[in-house]
């Protein structure tokens, strides 16, 4: 099993960083590019259907809290080309799940 871990708070900043753990061998590689602006609270899901990739979307941090970017293995780069923009802003709480069409459905999270 395989978890990424992507943005937080250090108690000062919000953060970008992404890090793979893997708890199959207990590494971590905490080389995967930063995502495109620091953050907190953003929702983090995988996509299952075609390309498998993690998905980013909303959290505090972002100038636009609606915006979802998906990692893009081979250039090693966030893309919001592919993850597209949330009707509302999802600044905290945000839940998802991948309903058997393909459909992501993101729930919660209030407006920031």
């Amino acid at each position: 099993m395989v978890i990424v871990v992507m943005g937080g708070y250090d108690d000062i900043n919000y953060l970008d960083q992404v890090e793979v753990l893997d708890l199959e061998n207990g590494s971590c590689d905490p080389d995967m590019a930063p995502l495109p602006y620091p953050r907190r609270f953003s929702l983090g899901l995988a996509t299952t259907g075609g390309v498998r990739a993690p998905l980013d979307c909303g959290g505090i941090g972002d100038p636009d809290e609606r915006q979802c970017y998906v990692y893009d293995e081979r250039s090693d780069t966030w893309n919001a080309d592919g993850g597209g923009d949330m009707v509302y802003q999802r600044g905290q709480g945000s839940a998802s799940v991948e309903l058997s069409s393909g459909v992501y459905w993101i729930t919660g999270g209030p407006a920031v």
